[in-house]
């Protein structure tokens, strides 16, 4: 599944670049402006018990990339795990 969905990604790039008939630049700004209205934060937050059973919240952040139009998001495993 994790291949498919960067192989997707991958792809929507690509497409993505030849879809502007316009030259572009190349390097890192180039793509980082391309890539930009793609790119998500990702706010998590968890609760979990200590050992006398109190709650203990717990927050994290990351990011990732909207891959397709309906929205999914792409992001790493440890960003989410155990939201």
């Amino acid at each position: 599944m994790r291949s498919k969905l960067a192989s997707t990604l991958i792809a929507l790039l690509l497409v993505a670049q030849h879809a502007h008939a316009q030259p572009q630049s190349t390097g890192v700004p180039a793509v980082v402006a391309k890539v930009k209205p793609a790119v998500v934060n990702i706010a998590t937050r968890q609760l979990s018990y200590d050992a006398l059973l109190r709650p203990v919240p717990a927050q994290g952040i990351g990011s990732g990339v909207i891959f397709d139009a309906r929205g999914y998001v792409l992001t790493n495993h440890h960003v989410v795990e155990g939201a």
